[in-house]
């Protein structure tokens, strides 16, 4: 295997750096990415020196001895462990699945050309007007989609992450030029925020506050989450096309990867587990955070995979993947806090995370999920449905009693339909969608988790409910966002709902992420 060229005296460096200047040193990345996603900002930045290199940039042709094959992913090892057990009731890893669905209705046969992708000696970024219009903004040429290492094209699902496929969703679905500046503003704190060992420690930006959330006692939960705000936060690289091998941040995402999954050097488990060294064993604070954490980060890790066919990350994306599988109740096709526990049927907020994990591997080329998979999840989801047409969604099951539909769990039960393949029928998203509209963001306190959720399957249907979704998440999204220059400029403050728990990383991951949902996934371009 190609060793993840990650040095821990240079990261010390990089760290030494920071220290002295983040601000002045971390603008140039966002000098780069306003190469074509220059944006109206309350002012305009000056030129600064070169982002610190974390790693060196990944050569190519040090992969040319692997086997990769034209048209096809790189096959995993005969020698490889299993990744479940042979006492598994339904072990079909080793055979290849029916295709799935189309997570959302891809685009057209036309690929788009990259805006965010720079050169590896990135050259002088001209200074830009941010009061121009778009149009003129990005009238730059833009570079080529980039190809995936091992030759297969990227899932057409993500190309409206680059060039003049993003400008069009963009503009076509409701964002503008506050919304990117508002993105660029947020990677640029997010860079800032990463640690020497390339993670993005929970703690040290306010994680593990107990706040009573809901009325219930967590233990301080989230503390060591340090693997999920790493998941995350590279999600929000990922999301505006950012990867580990081109572009400004790319010393970054390695860098996070490397955290996570480098062979003799990252955190993950043989077994395939990814919630972190800090969480290891099962406290109560641990409990309820390991398996968020497991999935965040592997959703992360298929992403990456997705869009770059780096065979380095294909191996331990399998073994992620049998991991969240194995936890998986086999009867009712949830997931729960600890696996292997008793018979809990599982919970829709565990579900979701877990599910858009093995989905996107399942896109990226690593065929894990099997028919019977599928049929479970969707199972799972039948068994929270409320409402007259189904369209509700509640935290648990109804077959545990008392439960009662809630906004956000609606929302993540619909975006993961969506993402199964499997959407509502038209009365029941209907149902979905009104139940959104009663909850908009900015109304009551601020829910990061919901909006991000709720903005995933809104913005699939492109209607009167999504344009007045849209207003009211930019206007909240960009009235709270700390401003470029602040303290903290860039980031969003962790006072909302699981904030406590999740720190500064979670609020500004997924306010980041809400904000890409132009172009995240591509339906309708």
């Amino acid at each position: 295997e190609a060793p993840w060229p990650l040095e821990p005296d240079r990261l010390q460096l990089v760290s030494a750096e920071l220290g002295r200047s983040d601000t002045e040193t971390l603008a140039a990345a966002l000098a780069e990415q306003l190469d074509a996603l220059a944006q109206q900002l309350s002012r305009q930045l000056t030129e600064t020196e070169s982002l610190p290199s974390v790693v060196e940039p990944m050569d190519v042709a040090e992969l040319s001895e692997l086997a990769v094959t034209e048209g096809s992913g790189v096959e995993a090892s005969q020698s490889q462990p299993r990744l479940v057990s042979e006492s598994d009731p339904d072990p079909a890893f080793d055979r290849a699945p029916e295709p799935l669905p189309p997570l959302l209705e891809p685009e057209s046969e036309r690929v788009g050309r990259s805006s965010m992708v720079a050169e590896r000696s990135a050259p002088d970024v001209p200074r830009v007007s941010f009061s121009e219009p778009m149009d003129s903004v990005f009238s730059a040429p833009v570079p080529d989609l980039p190809k995936r290492l091992d030759r297969r094209p990227i899932d057409p699902l993500y190309r409206g992450r680059w060039g003049e496929a993003r400008v069009e969703a963009v503009q076509r679905r409701g964002g503008d030029a506050r919304t990117e500046a508002a993105v660029a503003a947020a990677l640029v704190w997010l860079a800032g925020a990463q640690s020497p060992d390339g993670s993005w420690e929970a703690a040290r930006h306010g994680a593990g506050l107990e706040r009573r959330t809901l009325g219930e006692h967590r233990h301080g939960t989230g503390a060591g989450a340090d693997t999920a705000m790493t998941g995350l936060a590279l999600l929000a690289f990922l999301g505006a096309g950012h990867t580990h091998l081109e572009g400004p941040y790319r010393d970054r995402v390695e860098a996070g990867l490397a955290y996570l999954v480098a062979p003799g050097g990252g955190v993950q488990l043989p077994s395939g587990d990814l919630s972190g060294p800090k969480q290891s064993g099962w406290t109560p604070a641990n409990t309820y955070a390991r398996l968020y954490s497991h999935a965040m980060a592997t959703l992360a890790v298929a992403e990456a995979y997705a869009l770059t066919g780096d065979p380095r990350l294909r191996e331990p994306l399998q073994r992620a993947a049998g991991y969240s599988l194995q936890a998986q109740n086999s009867r009712t096709g949830g997931w729960r806090y600890r696996p292997g526990i008793g018979d809990d049927p599982g919970d829709t907020s565990q579900f979701g995370w877990h599910a858009l994990a093995l989905v996107t591997c399942q896109r990226s080329g690593v065929p894990v999920l099997t028919a019977t998979h599928q049929q479970r999840m969707l199972g799972f989801l039948e068994s929270v449905r409320h409402g007259a047409h189904g369209g509700l969604a509640s935290y648990r099951p109804r077959s545990i009693g008392g439960q009662q539909p809630t906004p956000t769990m609606t929302a993540e039960a619909w975006a993961s339909r969506l993402l199964l393949g499997s959407p509502p029928s038209p009365a029941a998203a209907e149902e979905s969608r009104q139940m959104l509209l009663a909850h908009l963001p900015g109304e009551g306190e601020d829910n990061f988790y919901y909006w991000y959720y709720g903005t995933l399957a809104m913005v699939r249907y492109q209607d009167q409910g999504w344009q007045r979704w849209n207003a009211a998440l930019k206007e909240r999204l960009l009235k709270s966002q700390n401003g470029v220059g602040t303290a903290d400029g860039g980031a969003w403050e962790p006072t909302c709902i699981w904030g406590g728990y999740g720190g500064r990383v979670y609020s500004t991951a997924l306010g980041c992420m809400c904000l890409e949902s132009y172009y995240r996934f591509v339906a309708d371009l």
